[in-house]
């Protein structure tokens, strides 16, 4: 399971049965002067990602009590979201996150990666979109459910599973959805760079915001667990 986690359609077959089908009408036309090459077209290149549009607001130096019962030291920090407000997230104090842009479906969004203090045992990415108070009542666990859904039918093929469950949690502030997959591609002996065994994925709505948050690891314990904490106590204050 890779770290981006997007299907992408190959088009391998397609291109070589087409290359075949030239090379027979190549074969069986009489011979002809051959053209002058034709100047091919530099690509364009991809557009750039601009700068994340994100802004922690503020950055404590000191860790909170651990949450719940949960034993670990955390932090809380908090991101201005443009035309939106401040979203708050609590995690391990332990946990280097860091503010990027991502490309999906066409769009930028503005994420936060949190990654192990060491290591590449797991990596979590929380993208945040802004949805907008005319969409901030549509928008509920049923809809999003429906979109988890979804994803999981373009992505069963790559699980273990054959079925997947949708688990609905909720917060203080939130409501939100999620599932947990195996990869069948990982190979548990010898496994390839950027590959994990278990995915979590799943939606939260909090106020105008949505988040889309994704844990790739090794393992699910317990950072499956401190990450829906994070998510399940994410505070927001509109501005």
């Amino acid at each position: 399971m890779r770290n981006a986690f997007v299907s992408s359609l190959l088009l391998v077959a397609l291109l070589s049965a087409c290359s075949k089908k030239d090379e027979q009408k190549a074969a069986s036309a009489p011979s002809a002067p051959i053209p002058a090459p034709a100047s091919v077209p530099t690509p364009a290149p991809a557009p750039a990602i601009p700068p994340p549009e994100l802004i922690i607001t503020n950055e404590p130096t000191t860790a909170l009590p651990p949450l719940t019962n949960l034993q670990y030291a955390t932090t809380e920090k908090g991101f201005a979201v443009k035309n939106a407000g401040s979203l708050f997230l609590t995690f391990p104090k332990s946990w280097p996150d860091s503010l990027m842009r991502v490309r999906e479906n066409n769009k930028v969004l503005d994420a936060i990666r949190f990654l192990p203090p060491t290591g590449y045992e797991f990596a979590i990415m929380v993208e945040v979109i802004n949805v907008g108070d005319a969409n901030e009542e549509k928008l509920d666990i049923k809809a999003m459910r429906a979109l988890l859904e979804t994803n999981v039918q373009v992505e069963l093929t790559n699980f273990v599973e054959k079925s997947l469950d949708i688990h609905d949690f909720q917060g203080p502030q939130m409501n939100g959805c999620y599932f947990v997959a195996t990869d069948r591609n990982r190979t548990i002996a010898a496994p390839q760079p950027g590959q994990y065994l278990f995915l979590t994925q799943g939606y939260a709505k909090i106020g105008r915001l949505v988040l889309s948050f994704r844990l790739v690891s090794d393992h699910l314990s317990p950072e499956q667990e401190q990450m829906l904490e994070m998510i399940k106590t994410a505070r927001f204050e509109k501005k």
